[in-house]
């Protein structure tokens, strides 16, 4: 939709903090991986879940593990990723125009294509978007290589999933600017989860007071 609220926070340190805080350093992948367990151990169903994910994400382990529970992860993929043993960026040449779907919006024009394969080190086939972005104001043009392991989707259908993660950022944006986040000198990592867990309450009743007020017919 219009809004996200991260409904489990979770802690994450880089190498070097960790041993810093005496803490044992674990990869932002695992903890992902630990996530979606703890989802299930809620009694999610999998059915129809998105899994939307950065290429710093987008591991095999991941990826196995999306498979596993029946997930649907849309990824987007860095360009050295090999697909049947290709990398990705040398999929741009020779792509052809009869093989392109086009998508625009107030800012960009999006040219489409789609590979099916396998990537390196994992035998379940996957989709990958080969998405070539224009911008509208001077040109300008960049790729993303988008995997999605549901095979039967279409490439509009995968780009609009994965515009959706960019709430996930709009929300670390807000949460920084408003609250200061990226500031915090705290002494104790359980003052730092706490103080995050206030704070992403804070937004999260804030939003669920836009909506009613956005949704709510006047009187």
């Amino acid at each position: 939709g219009f809004f996200f609220i991260p409904l489990i926070p979770r802690k994450c340190f880089r190498k070097v903090v960790a041993k810093k805080l005496g803490l044992v350093y674990v990869p932002k992948t695992t903890v992902a991986i630990n996530l979606l367990d703890t989802w299930f151990s809620y009694g999610l169903n999998g059915k129809m879940v998105f899994i939307l994910a950065d290429s710093w994400y987008t591991s095999k382990k991941l990826i196995k593990k999306c498979i596993e529970l029946n997930l649907i992860l849309i990824g987007c993929l860095k360009r050295n990723r090999l697909l049947n043993g290709k990398r990705m960026e040398n999929y741009r040449c020779g792509l052809r125009r009869n093989q392109k779907v086009e998508k625009s919006d107030d800012k960009y024009l999006y040219r489409l294509y789609h590979r099916i394969g396998t990537l390196s080190g994992i035998t379940n086939p996957i989709t990958v978007l080969l998405s070539q972005r224009i911008r509208l104001s001077d040109g300008r043009k960049s790729w993303r290589y988008i995997l999605c392991t549901k095979m039967d989707m279409s490439v509009l259908k995968i780009l609009d999933w994965y515009k959706k993660r960019w709430a996930v950022e709009t929300f670390h944006q807000i949460w920084k600017a408003v609250f200061g986040t990226k500031n915090w000198r705290l002494q104790s990592v359980c003052g730092i989860q706490n103080l995050s867990t206030i704070t992403v309450m804070a937004i999260g009743f804030s939003v669920h007071l836009h909506v009613c007020l956005l949704y709510t017919s006047p009187s």
